[in-house]
């Protein structure tokens, strides 16, 4: 899975969060270079995760307490092409696709 943010920044904040608040789920985060076909939805850098549905959703209900700015929650779905999964997770804040 992949996260956008709304700022640079945000992402970084977000990546912080994780190994402040997080640690066991810090192996499973790392900051990465949006894939080309996301470059033209948000800034150049986001946060490739690898976790649980359940662990998704506790860091969306992180993120969102914690103002840290996120766009859009991101799967590459079986053609892998990149789909929002925003209501998957029960983020509703994203901007425009």
């Amino acid at each position: 899975m992949l996260i956008t943010f709304e700022s640079t920044t945000a992402a970084f904040r977000a990546k912080k969060y994780i190994e402040d608040m997080l640690p066991r789920l810090d192996g499973a985060a790392e900051i990465v270079s949006l894939p080309f076909e996301l470059s033209n939805t948000c800034y150049g850098n986001g946060l490739a995760v690898n976790v649980s549905d359940s662990d998704v959703k506790i860091l969306a209900e992180g993120f969102k307490e914690n103002r840290i700015g996120v766009k859009h929650y991101w799967s590459p779905n079986k053609y892998g092409r990149y789909e929002v999964i925003d209501e998957q997770v029960g983020f509703t804040g994203g901007g425009d696709q």
